[in-house]
């Protein structure tokens, strides 16, 4: 859609209203996503002003439109609106099934099998329909049919049409209220961000709730209700839920919310009335002919007079699931003969629980375990799972005996298979809350008496099971257990020595006895917040530990069984992530040159490989799932056996290094291409170079073959992209170049075909997608939601939905016939860097720049499984003004201040949650500041370590500089701008548009008020600071100027660049003075000597070097580190320097000789925990723990 149909579009939307000149500028500039900052510039208004002209404009676009507006939104809506109106011919409009589109049921119960409750029904639907209620709650007894009623409800309303949007969840699992908000959210409105604030977060649904005619259900909301205090209450820390009700019952919306609980919340009791909004209707029981249903499908024979019936309902109190449950000794200790039942069983039924007790009391050992850990698992499992499970172990045939039985007496739930051939069990709400409490209850008994049974026998955490389940585990399980053992025990620290003691005498009396007890007691102690390091755990079968994250300095793990258990992972700086064609595997790529294969079932580190290259930016597997191809900057693609861990083909040629890899559908060819502007097609078998594409005029950032030979060229079909933005289609075996398309407003930064090879799709630093039609070129769609640069796509191998994750740290799914963003993941911390499908798309995989990988569920978006790592990185060191103290930004988010000549780390401030990519001191020393990836700058006071305040941007902060007084602090990033910051009030004074895809350095001027930006085209420019005036612009690095200094002592500027050089610019006449050459990498830091006469630049390479200015000769090359060397900095006399490094290591060096004075180091996780003789751990595993300090002696 062009802007002059989108005005057209608007204008016929508007109809009698029309749009005055200034609102026409400022659309047009909006849709071709112009900056409110150079409209004002360019428009010669207030930038205020233009921002709310541009606020009222969106406000009346959404009336006229009945959509949502926003200048972010404004190209996809509006494309949107178009084809629903038939308005624009950009891509056909396609029907939707309403019921797929619209619904959203959660863990719904199937309701194929409900019948009965037409008065409640007709109820609720009056309530709903006619009288559109906008809460209302049902509330009964557990087991008497409240989920089974509002879900079939829900049925009835969707087959009606009555809603535009249908939500089901369920609170049994008690979710905090924020994550259950953003649950909501993602159902509701999945192609906004949730706000990180708790009331944000509310008013963001009750906005869509207004806007949208919406149903939702919340079922077991008795959940988040205490149930040792007053009815109506709350559990404690969920008393916000409480507020949530009452605004849904008093906000003014269209929706219904429904909700289902054994008791009233305070705030609905106090609501409702028969002619309010706000209704309450109380389940009763079953009718006679009801309860004569539920009796016959157990296979209950009715031999009896009504009446017998009747006092039967009449005793359970009309509960469904009781009935069910007396229905299996009806039949097998009375022969279906309800009277003699009934005379015999004269026990008084109160509720529910009191029937469960009765029945769990009958149950035999066996069938008690299964019911435990039906209830550990909390969600359906097979039966070959709970086999595994069971300790001691048990035959198939007992295992099915004991389900059988249990089925039969109605306390576990059969779930039919879907996509597998085998049934899975589960527990109603009410029963597996009843099982979980006597769970807990035997627990705290038995650690309280150290008599330990069930405590050895089950596993209160699953350490391998999926992330949302081992949350629930520990909130509704250890928690618990917890809270009641430091009540009884009189504290925390008699509680761990209670644990402690309980693990001595296991290692006296039973070394190395099968069972979960140690795992057990040590994720006790590691929820309790009790330090692990310097313990004994040896000699002891240590199952389902979960050591994610956890210090463990000197702990002994000698002879110990760790199986099941998991670690943090030695993961770097993730750079690509694919997975294996049979779907058994995952690869990851990393910025300190391994590659690490993971096995998907249990999550376990298979294969490492170290050593074999600088950095790795790209990978994919073979189609045999055995080799791995690798992009490493070393100029040389690599292929790697899995099997054997070794190199075992290179392919020569390139003279750049090679950013990307792509293989062919048949993986027959092989593509790669980088900085050397050319794309080399390699023959996979022979590793001949078939042919050179020619073409790109700037590195090449994405290749993507086709899925298939394209009828467009009966051959071959390759994608590609470069650094200036242009992506490229080519017939790979004639080497021509087909189409160019070039609608991206800024760099691309990833390429797609779809599976049926019609269709591509790109991403860029714009933050949209772009569907390209692959025979004519021409560009079909637009999609815009996120909000931050996209880095990576990917189509679902049904081509269905497409994937997508962007700076903003989220992945959202689009329906690809829809064109609508369905579902955001969120989760992820840090930049999202890359993403796969697995080959049946039934799971996807992402990777975060800042060490994590997440495994998620593609149907539900859950996530399964998180690898969270650890790098020792150091990414940035300053010298503070009076030499005696020195500041580093580490990969473990965290700022460390150290005294120089003792080595003493002084502070460690913490409070970023990705990485630290800059930290300067400010010229008095008295204020820090620290620029992330987390888009926040924060400023520390230096002698107390307080936090001050933080700086909030759009995007990720790659560089912070503060003004020579002190008073302003510069910042640059992603977002392409340079922002001026008023150090006192935090206020953003000015913004500073270099015209720069994005600006990876900015540095103040040490004599003037002016700032040196650098680009990523390798362009410094020279700026006022006052005005933003552009004083002088230097040409001349062929890649990004990553670092700049200016020399303190006369007109002189240096910039180090990606293109290996350093070079130095006269600042009077913008000629370049001397281009120092000697690095083989990136050259990614630079510092002046006070005296101007020296150079110190530090470069990927892992070397230092010390440059003679005047003669442009390197004088000297320190070396020392064993990786990438990230930042380097004279002090303020000039007699050393500092450097930090990949390695984990500050290096402190004498200028003049070169020595190493000092390294400086931080204790990594698992810094002397002893695994000598440890069992249950892959050679790879044992090896990341090498890595993190572990030892074997």
């Amino acid at each position: 859609m062009t802007q002059e149909e989108a005005l057209e579009t608007v204008t016929k939307a508007l109809a009698v209203e029309s749009l005055n000149s200034l609102q026409v500028d400022v659309f047009l500039r909006s849709w071709n996503k112009q900056s409110y900052h150079t409209m004002a510039r360019e428009l010669n208004h207030e930038y205020s002003y233009i921002k709310d002209v541009g606020a009222e404009l969106w406000k009346l676009l959404s009336s006229s439109l009945g959509v949502q507006v926003t200048k972010l939104n404004l190209q996809n809506t509006l494309m949107r609106y178009a084809q629903q109106s038939n308005l624009s011919s950009l891509s056909p409009h396609r029907s939707v099934d309403w019921g797929e589109a619209n619904t959203s049921w959660g863990e719904a119960t199937d309701v194929s099998q409900f019948y009965g409750r037409e008065t409640e029904l007709d109820i609720l639907g009056q309530w709903v329909i006619q009288d559109q209620c906008r809460l209302v709650a049902i509330v009964g007894m557990g087991g008497i049919g409240k989920t089974m009623l509002v879900t079939k409800l829900a049925h009835q309303l969707i087959e009606a049409e009555s809603f535009e949007r249908v939500v089901w969840r369920s609170l049994r699992q008690v979710p905090p209220l924020i994550d259950f908000l953003k649950e909501l959210m993602q159902a509701l409105a999945p192609e906004q961000s949730c706000p990180p604030q708790l009331d944000a977060l509310l008013r963001q649904l009750l906005e869509q709730l207004r806007q949208r005619r919406c149903l939702l259900i919340l079922d077991n909301v008795e959940a988040v209700l205490s149930s040792r205090e007053l009815v109506g209450t709350y559990r404690t820390g969920y008393e916000a839920y409480g507020y949530l009700f009452q605004q849904l019952g008093e906000g003014q919306h269209q929706s219904s919310v429904l909700l289902t609980s054994r008791e009233v919340p305070s705030e609905v009791t106090t609501q409702a009335s028969p002619m309010l909004p706000v209704r309450l209707l109380r389940l009763g029981q079953v009718s006679i002919e009801e309860g004569e249903r539920i009796l016959a499908a157990k296979g209950v024979s009715i031999q009896t007079d009504r009446s017998q019936v009747q006092e039967l309902i009449d005793r359970y109190q009309g509960n469904p699931l009781a009935l069910k449950i007396v229905a299996t000794p009806i039949q097998e200790l009375y022969d279906n003969n309800i009277e003699a039942f009934l005379a015999k069983e004269s026990w008084l039924f109160k509720n529910i629980r009191n029937l469960l007790a009765q029945q769990f009391d009958r149950l035999s050992a066996i069938e008690r375990h299964v019911m435990y850990w039906l209830a550990i698992n909390r969600e359906a499992v097979s039966a070959g799972q709970l086999q595994a499970d069971l300790l001691p172990s048990i035959s198939e045939v007992t295992l099915q005996d004991a389900l059988i039985s249990l089925d039969q007496r109605s306390l576990i739930e059969k779930i039919k298979p879907t996509k597998s051939k085998h049934f899975s069990y589960t527990q109603q709400p009410v029963v597996m809350e009843y099982v979980t409490e006597q769970l807990i209850e035997r627990i705290c008994e038995e650690v309280e008496q150290g008599n330990i049974d069930c405590f050895r026998s089950h596993a209160l955490i699953k350490a391998q099971a999926k992330e949302y389940v081992r949350d629930i585990q520990v909130r509704l399980i250890v928690q618990p257990i917890l809270t009641r053992l430091i009540e009884t025990q009189g504290g925390r620290e008699n509680l761990k020595s209670l644990l402690l003691h309980l693990v001595s005498i296991q290692q006296d009396q039973a070394p190395l006895q099968p069972g979960y007890f140690a795992g057990n007691a040590i994720n006790l102690l590691r929820q309790l917040g009790a330090s692990l390091s310097h313990l004994d755990f040896s000699n002891l079968m240590i199952w389902q530990a979960d050591l994610q994250m956890t210090t463990l300095h000197g702990t002994n793990f000698t002879d110990a069984d760790l199986s099941h258990s998991i670690f943090t992972q030695a993961i770097g700086e993730i750079l690509c992530v694919a997975f294996s064609p049979d779907a058994q595997q995952i690869a990851t790529s990393h910025g300190n040159g391994e590659v690490c294969v993971w096995r998907v079932s249990d999550g376990q580190q298979t294969t490492t490989f170290r050593g074999i290259a600088s950095a790795v930016n790209s990978i994919v597997f073979t189609p045999d799932s055995e080799s791995l191809i690798i992009a490493d900057v070393d100029r040389v693609v690599k292929r790697l056996h899995i099997p054997s861990g070794t190199v075992q083909g290179r392919f020569y040629g390139h003279t750049g290094s090679i950013w990307k890899v792509a293989l062919s559908a048949d993986g027959r060819l092989l593509a790669s291409g980088g900085e050397d502007l050319t794309i080399r097609i390699w023959d996979v078998q022979t590793g001949e170079c078939l042919k050179i594409l020619e073409g790109h005029q700037g590195w090449i950032a994405t290749l993507a073959f086709a899925p298939d030979r394209q009828t467009l060229t009966q051959g071959y079909l390759l994608a590609s992209n470069d650094d200036n933005g242009m992506i490229r289609l080519w017939d790979v075996e004639t080497g021509q170049t087909l189409h160019i398309l070039e609608r991206h407003e800024h760099g691309v930064l990833a390429v797609a075909f779809s599976p049926d090879g019609q269709m591509l799709a790109s991403s860029g630093l714009d933050q949209t997608i772009r569907l390209w039609s692959v025979q004519t070129g021409q560009l079909n769609a637009v999609w815009q939601a996120h909000e931050g640069a996209i880095w990576t796509i990917a189509f679902s191998p049904d081509g269905q939905i497409l994937a997508s994750g962007s700076e903003d740290q989220t992945i959202k799914l689009w329906n690809v016939e829809t064109q609508h963003c369905y579902r955001t993941l969120l989760g992820h911390t840090g930049v999202v860097q890359s993403i796969s499908y697995s080959p049946g798309g039934s799971t996807l995989v992402s990777a975060a720049l800042n060490q994590s990988i997440r495994l998620w569920e593609a149907q539900t978006g859950q996530c399964l499984r998180t690898w969270q790592g650890y790098s020792k990185g150091v990414f940035c060191v300053a010298f503070h003004p009076d030499g005696q103290r020195l500041v580093s930004a580490h990969a473990d988010k965290v700022v460390r201040l150290w005294n120089t000549e003792s080595g003493e780390c002084l502070k460690c401030l913490q409070g970023h949650r990705d990485r630290i990519a800059s930290v300067v001191f400010s010229p008095d020393g008295r204020l820090l500041a620290s620029g992330s990836y987390d888009q926040t700058i924060r400023l520390w006071d230096v002698e107390s370590g307080n936090f001050l305040r933080a700086f909030r941007t759009s995007s990720w902060v790659n560089s912070v500089a503060f003004s020579t007084d002190g008073a302003m602090l510069a910042s640059s990033g992603v977002d392409r701008v340079v922002r001026l910051w008023d150090v006192q009030t935090g206020r953003c004074l000015r913004v500073i548009e270099p015209e720069f895809a994005w600006v990876p350095a900015v540095v103040f001027s040490p004599k003037e008020n002016r700032l040196a930006i650098g680009g990523e085209t390798g362009i410094v420019k020279l700026c006022d600071a006052s005005n933003s005036e552009c004083l002088l612009t230097l040409e001349g690095h062929t890649r990004q100027a990553h670092t700049i200094a200016f020399d303190p002592t006369q007109e002189r500027l240096a910039s180090g660049s990606d293109d290996h050089t350093v070079k130095l610019w006269d600042l009077q006449t913008g000629q370049c003075l001397q281009t120092l050459e000697g690095h083989h990498r990136e050259v990614v830091s630079i510092s002046f000597h006070p005296q101007g006469n020296l150079l110190a630049s530090a470069s990927y390479d892992q070397t230092l070097k010390l440059w003679d200015v005047h003669q442009g000769a390197n004088i000297m090359t320190l070396q020392g580190h064993t990786s990438p060397i990230w930042s380097v900095m004279f002090d303020p006399s000039g007699q050393t320097l500092v450097s930090g490094s990949e390695d984990g290591s500050i290096r402190i060096w004498d200028s003049d000789t070169g020595e190493c004075l000092r390294v400086l180091t931080v204790d990594r996780p698992y810094e002397n925990m002893n695994i000598s003789g440890t069992t249950g751990l892959t050679d790879a595993q044992k090896e990341t723990l090498r890595v993190l300090g572990a030892i074997e002696c």
